[in-house]
């Protein structure tokens, strides 16, 4: 019982490192922040200690679970000759922008980029306890806007389910005036169905219901 207990401490302990490391700050901008409501990134700034909770949530563990696990097996696979790619993982750039006179810097982190001598490919990973309607419009999104920012070749779109693995390919990359159009967008939600998963929900004024 007290390895299991360890383990335990030991996950959160290193959800608790990544989550210091990448503290809210006003003037950034995530793209993740630029796929979804952006009211959820005004209460994370205004409430961080809400935004720790998720230290403890199963999914979102279980979710960084697979993802060390997938780069691993791409690794294994290199090192046996399967493909001749280079492999970096949770790979982070920035590029900062002017809107009016006002600052703003925009980073992303891709779960994988593969370079070969003439290709730069990027990999996003997402688990779903189902697999119908996708590929979702906001993973398409992110990849698009991961393209624009990491200047890659492709993004691939991993979905790994219960029921099915599959990738898509996403190749057209977002233009600057698409990623200022939505740091300026205050749509929200931006999908009807964002509230349903939010930790806001139970203050925001903008929340849908039904």
């Amino acid at each position: 019982m007290m390895v299991l207990v360890m383990i335990q401490e030991l996950l959160y302990e290193l959800r608790h490192r990544e989550l210091e490391e990448h503290k809210r700050e006003p003037e950034v901008y995530w793209i993740t922040d630029l796929c979804r409501c952006p009211l959820k990134r005004d209460f994370e700034l205004r409430y961080p200690e809400l935004t720790e909770a998720n230290v403890y949530n199963p999914h979102f563990i279980i979710g960084d679970l697979v993802h060390m696990g997938l780069v691993e097996v791409l690794k294994r696979a290199r090192a046996i000759n399967l493909h001749n790619f280079e492999i970096e993982a949770e790979i982070e750039n920035s590029r900062e922008l002017i809107i009016g006179n006002k600052r703003a810097i925009v980073k992303g982190r891709v779960d994988v980029i593969m370079r070969s001598d003439n290709e730069k490919i990027g990999i996003e990973i997402k688990t779903s306890k189902r697999d119908t309607k996708i590929p979702h419009e906001n993973h398409i999104q992110q990849c698009r806007l991961y393209l624009w920012l990491f200047d890659l070749d492709y993004m691939l779109l991993l979905y790994l389910t219960p029921d099915r693995i599959t990738e898509y390919k996403i190749e057209k990359r977002a233009s600057e005036e698409e990623v200022i159009s939505l740091l300026s967008d205050r749509t929200a939600p931006r999908y009807t169905w964002e509230c349903s998963y939010c930790l806001f929900a139970v203050m925001c004024p903008n929340k849908i219901t039904g």
